[in-house]
């Protein structure tokens, strides 16, 4: 792994769950604008191998997505609005 200072409490929250929560089966996080899909992919390796992981990424004005990143789930949500719909599509995947 390549550490960047940039998203370092995405990064250290995601060591944290793996070492405190490493039986866990369900992984749900929120994501500050700036992380990108490829420190999304990174952080998943820190996360315990057998849990299902969804990031929620909030950006106002944005259109609401799932993306599928490996064996983890990136969600854009644009308002709070949105997310009995999201997590209802979450539940088919």
């Amino acid at each position: 792994l390549e550490w960047s200072g940039r998203n370092s409490r995405f990064y250290r929250l995601a060591q944290q769950i793996g070492r405190e929560q490493a039986g866990a089966s369900l992984v749900v996080m929120h994501a500050g604008t700036t992380v990108t899909p490829e420190e999304m992919r990174r952080a998943r390796l820190l996360l315990p191998a057998q849990a299902r992981v969804i990031v929620f990424q909030p950006q106002a004005d944005a259109k609401v997505r799932v993306r599928e990143l490996g064996d983890a789930q990136m969600v854009t949500i644009d308002d709070v609005q949105s997310l009995p719909r999201i997590l209802r599509s979450l539940e088919d995947r």
